[in-house]
């Protein structure tokens, strides 16, 4: 009878250690209530979204990231409020954030992406107004980039203007370069009354 008595003891209290762990997994997971004040914080800043304030929704996710430094939530709601105020070197911060966080994060791969490829954009127009020699210094991190978005898009990542112009390089330099090229332009050199025959 006591050792029946034991066997359920040691049964619930399996039962309980595996329920515990279960729910600080999904504790850990980022799912459930925050510490004190953090969901005020990021009801807040939602509040301030909707009435058109991002500056104080700003101010609130930084409030609830400092409560919970573990969660991910505070850093992509600024990531994505940065990203429409069209600020894309903090938004590129604060996707980075949430990716330290999880890695697997969807929206904050597009968001860094996203503002990663305007900074680039800004970058190549700031090169275009600067003096061609300075902007050779960069020539080979442009080839790069360059190698790398035609590896994910193909041509079509090119402008047509440049590709057009591309192909007349090669094409001339195939033209110069053709066997019996020598002969043809001395023929069209030659004088013209020769075929006429005689002295």
């Amino acid at each position: 009878m006591q050792l029946a008595r034991l066997k359920t003891m040691a049964a619930l209290a399996l039962c309980v250690g595996t329920l515990a762990l279960v729910g600080g997994c999904a504790t850990m997971a980022g799912g459930g209530e925050g510490p004190p004040g953090y969901d005020d914080h990021m009801a807040d800043g939602a509040a301030a979204l909707e009435q058109g304030q991002p500056a104080r929704a700003l101010q609130a996710f930084e409030r609830a990231a400092a409560r919970a430094p573990a969660r991910k939530e505070p850093w992509l709601e600024t990531a994505r409020v940065r990203t429409t105020s069209g600020q894309p070197v903090r938004a590129l911060s604060a996707a980075q954030e949430v990716l330290a966080r999880d890695p697997a994060d969807a929206e904050a791969h597009e968001l860094f992406i996203h503002n990663s490829l305007v900074l680039a954009e800004r970058a190549a127009s700031r090169l275009g107004r600067g003096e061609p020699a300075a902007a050779s210094a960069h020539l080979a991190q442009a080839r790069s980039i360059v190698d790398h978005l035609t590896a994910v898009f193909g041509l079509d990542v090119l402008p047509e203007a440049a590709l057009v112009e591309y192909a007349d390089q090669v094409l001339s330099a195939y033209k110069a370069q053709r066997p019996g090229k020598k002969a043809e332009e001395a023929r069209k050199s030659a004088d013209p009354l020769d075929v006429l025959g005689g002295d």
